[in-house]
């Protein structure tokens, strides 16, 4: 198998656990109106959206 295709698979794994840990967040936000996890949550928004944009940038400079 050659190296691109294992890269470019290990990329969409980690886009898609990302995208459903943002799911989990929303949902998690949703159910617990407390200020804590309304801060956790964004902070873990933030820390998805830069891995993602990271991941993104590396994938198209390929």
């Amino acid at each position: 198998m050659p190296k691109q295709a294992i890269d470019d698979s290990a990329v969409a794994a980690v886009l898609q656990q990302i995208w459903r840990l943002r799911l989990t967040l929303r949902q998690q936000q949703q159910l617990s109106g407390q200020i804590q996890a309304r801060q956790q949550a964004r902070r873990s928004e933030q820390v998805c959206t830069a891995l993602q944009r990271y991941l993104y940038r590396v994938d198209s400079q390929r």
